[in-house]
């Protein structure tokens, strides 16, 4: 994936949008969790922890609801 970049901070007061006052840039940027420093383990304990929290919020609503 290629992501567009500006060598000059974004001027934001033109009334159609963002405009680069410099030039555009296209750098390759290919993101994996090996990039954020995590193994596929780490990545997979992360996952079920999070399903295991959003699973316990949604019982505890529908409980709360219920009762």
């Amino acid at each position: 994936m290629n992501i567009l970049v500006c060598d000059e901070p974004f001027d934001l007061s033109e009334p159609t949008g963002p405009f680069c006052p410099g030039q555009l840039v296209s750098i390759a940027y290919d993101w994996t969790p090996g990039n954020s420093g995590l193994t596929w383990e780490q990545v997979d304990e992360l996952q079920d922890g999070i399903l295991i929290l959003f699973a316990s919020v949604f019982a505890f609503l529908v409980l709360k609801k219920v009762l």
